[in-house]
């Protein structure tokens, strides 16, 4: 599916999730990058990427987004 919509963020990701904890981490951090490249606003992303980070013992990186994640959240929570 993405050799035909290679510009869906969406597509990357749905791609990524069932590799980023322990199929293949490292192409689940390239395919979250590219979701995030392709569309910045999906925030969901840095959630996941942070598990595969993890999965990769990228604590560094990992704990960087699950902290970005959390303020995504705690943001949404708080603007309504």
């Amino acid at each position: 599916m993405l050799k035909v919509q290679p510009k869906n963020a969406q597509l990357y990701s749905d791609e990524a999730l069932p590799c980023s904890k322990h199929l293949n981490p490292s192409k689940a951090v390239a395919d979250f990058n590219k979701a995030l490249e392709l569309d910045p606003e999906m925030e969901e992303i840095y959630w996941y990427r942070a598990d595969a980070y993890r999965a990769l013992n990228d604590l560094e990186q990992a704990l960087k987004d699950y902290r970005r994640a959390a303020a995504t959240i705690r943001k949404i929570r708080y603007s309504s």
